[in-house]
């Protein structure tokens, strides 16, 4: 027995217990694990859905490959026409190559490209493609093939009926014929134009025939256009060229033959500006060359009518100095010649770029070219199986980790001792360990004998130091034993609590305070004691039982079926439990639910405290704080909760030093 010194006084566990006590917020790793483990099947649910939704995302979708080119635009242009052998030197800043890029983008080159390969005829422009359901049979008939269920000439005939009907029956984007009324037919079946005027115009079938053209090129030049990739490579003069397509050869012709494109567009445009220019340098040529045959032959009359041979005296005649003046007013002979001399030098200069005009148009050369041609790839670009498949499963752990929390937050039942101890302001005596046995069995009431190492037998054993600590002067305790609900266990806990309480040495009465179940009667007592409540029995539930006969409890019974009231009335009496409290060092009363306790508790002042049984994850949180308020009311000191039924990875390890029932233990 405790040594307890008896000029103590017992502490009142009601008027020492704080009042409920904020959360700091902090999350122990302990409750993570508790947090995961609780919600692993939904976590784990939701991330196997995400990745089934991204697997059917991939396996229903069209596989694109793209192929890659890349063009060079060469700053250096050597002059194989120069006598001097110098490279010219040019320079390109960013606006110059966005320029570029932005020509490699137009329709200019789409148009080049699309009528060099007759992409117009063909269905993968024309917006034409098999839906999700199609392309996820077909997967499922390569994977047929693969484990042989079937031939794969049969999956080849079945995959190319499937792609001719998508084909056939893929409505066009746009609307081709916009003046045809909707549902008006001949009698052939053709559509019927909405004035009945038209049909005699003259090229009206031509004109519809034309619009029809125009809409299929603009829809494949749209398609054209959101497949095929411009990009710089970083700040060089690298140009990259990328086109996606369901064929890996298609991908790559297409980006060669846009490439390439681009190429011949750059050479023919400055072919172009050559033409340009050699027309007018032969034109203004032609003009420098009769204004310089003009002014020599102007010269050269001047000089045939004039004699500058010098004259021996001076005029002296009027006459002749007046017509000597008049000559000076006319273009003299060097200024012709001066004329002469300008013409001849600006048509030797025209004419000697019009030769290097000529020489260069004989070898065009271009500053772009090709260094690396585009190959059929060999690994689709999307879908990407893996991205999509890890995008998948990371988005269903988001998601069920979401509905965990959102689950976690609307649940209000006690799971965890923290718990306890911030909201309702009270002690976790314990945290008993959930044990499995039927209801029927009397096992689970003897389960520290059948299993004495077993973590349940451990907490039943802190239990019971938590009641010994806070035992009266004389060493004797009284304690009920309750629940906010039914089935929370609690007359497991006062029939496992009386036999450890025998076990150490103390004198133990346990009393079957539950009349309506009589949980322990029925289980423990032969069927002809239970209906006698006047004396205490030795339990005895028969041969099966691993509980030696020297350490049972003493068992006071409950008439089944009779009143709670009636009950505690009777137990109020002479001859009943309370005459033999004072002769038992521990008394342990196995009261009804709380809601029906209260018709109890009034007529037992005898009982010392009160300890509350909550069921892990199954006990609102309200329940118990209304069973706590109840027991405040009938002013019986509350000692404690004890957490039933805890899952093995919830239930957190705690040493019996430190404080158990609001008073330290030494």
């Amino acid at each position: 027995m405790l040594e307890r010194n008896p000029n103590l006084a017992r502490p009142d566990p009601r008027l020492e217990r704080p009042a409920a006590m904020p959360d700091d917020g902090g999350i122990s790793r302990a409750e993570l694990f508790g947090f995961a483990r609780r919600h692993f099947l939904t976590i784990v649910g939701c991330m196997g859905i995400g990745v089934l939704l991204a697997a059917f995302q991939v396996t229903s979708q069209e596989p694109a490959y793209t192929a890659y080119t890349q063009i060079l635009i060469d700053l250096k242009a050597p002059s194989l026409l120069d006598t001097q052998g110098r490279e010219v030197q040019t320079s390109l800043d960013t606006a110059e190559v966005e320029s570029q890029m932005t020509v490699l983008r137009s329709e200019m080159i789409a148009n080049m490209v699309i009528d060099e390969l007759d992409l117009v005829n063909d269905p993968e422009f024309q917006g034409k493609k098999r839906s999700r359901m199609e392309m996820l049979g077909a997967r499922v008939a390569d994977l047929a093939v693969k484990i042989g269920l079937l031939k794969p000439e049969t999956a080849e005939g079945w995959r190319a009926s499937n792609l001719n009907r998508a084909m056939e029956d893929a409505p066009a984007s746009e609307p081709i014929d916009e003046a045809v009324v909707d549902g008006a037919t001949g009698e052939a079946g053709a559509p019927l134009p909405a004035d009945p005027a038209a049909a005699a115009v003259p090229g009206a079938e031509d004109d519809r025939e034309a619009a029809a053209q125009e809409t299929e090129r603009r829809l494949t030049l749209a398609h054209f256009q959101s497949k095929l990739g411009v990009n710089r490579i970083s700040v060089s003069y690298v140009i990259e060229i990328s086109f996606r397509s369901r064929d890996p050869e298609k991908a790559a012709q297409i980006a060669n033959a846009t490439a390439y494109a681009y190429v011949n567009e750059q050479l023919l445009s400055k072919i172009a500006a050559m033409e340009q220019g050699n027309e007018w340098l032969e034109a203004r040529l032609n003009e420098l060359r009769h204004k310089l045959n003009a002014a020599t032959q102007a010269a050269q009359a001047f000089r045939a009518r004039h004699d500058y041979s010098i004259a021996e005296a001076a005029p002296t005649d009027p006459t002749t100095i007046t017509a000597e003046s008049s000559a000076e007013e006319a273009p003299t002979l060097e200024e012709l010649e001066a004329t002469a001399d300008t013409y001849r030098k600006l048509y030797g200069s025209v004419l000697e770029a019009f030769t290097s005009s000529l020489q260069h148009k004989s070898y065009p050369y271009s500053l772009v070219r090709v260094i690396t041609p585009a190959s059929p790839p060999f690994n689709k670009s999307s879908p990407r199986t893996k991205i999509t498949l890890i995008f998948g499963a990371l988005a269903g752990l988001l998601v069920g980790i979401g509905t965990a929390i959102v689950r976690q937050s609307l649940d209000g039942s006690i799971r965890s001792a923290r718990q306890i101890r911030s909201d309702l302001g009270s002690d976790c005596l314990v945290e008993v360990p959930r044990i499995s046995f039927w209801s029927s069995d009397q096992r689970g009431l003897t389960d520290i004998y059948a299993n004495p190492h077993s973590p349940f037998s451990d907490a039943i054993g802190r239990l019971k130091t938590a009641i010994r600590i806070s035992a009266k002067a004389d060493g004797s305790v009284a304690v009920g034993i309750t629940s906010a609900l039914r089935g929370e266990g609690k007359s497991v806990i006062a029939s496992n609590l009386g036999l450890a309480c025998v076990g150490a040495g103390y004198r133990t009465l346990v009393v079957d305070g539950d009349p309506l179940r009589s949980t322990l009667s029925k289980a423990l007592l032969p069927p002809s004691d239970i209906g006698s409540p006047a004396r205490p029995i030795q339990p005895d539930p028969g041969s099966g039982s691993p509980v030696p006969s020297d350490g049972w409890f003493e068992l006071f019974p409950a008439r089944f079926g009779s009143n709670p009231g009636d009950w505690a009335r009777t137990s109020a009496l002479s001859g009943s439990w309370r005459d033999l409290q004072r002769a038992n060092e521990v008394v342990i009363v196995d009261l009804p639910p709380m809601q029906q306790a209260i018709d109890v508790l009034p007529a037992l002042p005898s009982l010392d405290f009160l300890i509350v049984v909550a069921a892990w994850g199954t006990t609102p949180l309200d329940a118990v704080v209304e069973a706590i308020r109840m027991a405040d009311l009938c002013s019986i000191p509350l000692l404690g909760v004890a957490l039933t039924k805890v899952p093995r990875g919830a239930r957190r390890p705690r040493l019996i030093s430190g404080r158990v029932g609001g008073h330290p233990i030494r």
